[in-house]
């Protein structure tokens, strides 16, 4: 798993962890020319082990980093999340054919991290101990729309992605401070805005 001190980035073995969940997916023909789509899934992660301990010298005192503790939910693992789909297809005039149709998903809060615990000793003593949380991703969802036309050698397809326009990340991180130890900035990585498209396919 990643690992960081001090702005400096590496890998440390992680112990154990378990995910174990369900999911459940269906579809649905409800007429001759619509068709329903549902998925449901639920996920339950944690971690079994404390991430290995560093252990940082500075001077009378012995620094103990832990960045993952015991109990911590994996990293960006909604415990739930669903979609809808429908589909309605139809004739058209002179051998051509549509579709029409929208899918909506839902996704659950995630957590950019895991717990970070340092403990500052001396003589085998702590004198001071401090636990910093991992930052919330909210829950969102998002609407995608679109519709063809098609032939037996064209297709053209007009869709729109997040046609709600949700503002909502998928990847969320902290920056902080070296000198300071404050929280700077956050980067953070968003899903995709609402977009317009428009394709075409030729098969021969």
């Amino acid at each position: 798993v990643p690992s960081s001190v001090n702005g400096v980035n590496g890998l440390v073995n992680g112990g154990k962890a378990s995910s174990q969940g369900l999911e459940f997916s269906s579809a649905f023909r409800a007429t001759e020319r619509l068709q329903l789509g549902l998925n449901v899934s639920y996920t339950d992660s944690s971690l079994k082990d404390d991430y290995p301990t560093i252990v940082i010298p500075s001077g009378p005192y012995v620094v103990e980093l832990n960045y993952g503790l015991a109990g911590d939910v994996m990293p960006y693992v909604p415990e739930w999340s669903w979609s809808i789909t429908a589909d309605y297809r139809f004739p058209l005039a002179n051998g051509w054919n549509a579709v029409v149709g929208g899918g909506l998903r839902w996704v659950d809060d995630r957590l950019s991290g895991t717990s970070e615990r340092q403990v500052v000793l001396l003589d085998d003593t702590v004198v001071d101990s401090d636990l910093t949380l991992p930052l919330v991703l909210d829950s969102y969802h998002s609407l995608d729309l679109y519709a063809s036309v098609s032939n037996e050698s064209w297709t053209v397809r007009a869709y729109v992605k997040n046609a709600t326009d949700e503002r909502a990340y998928t990847r969320m991180t902290d920056i902080g401070n070296l000198v300071t130890g404050a929280d700077d900035n956050v980067l953070a990585t968003p899903i995709l805005p609402r977009t317009f498209g428009i394709e075409f396919d030729y098969r021969f």
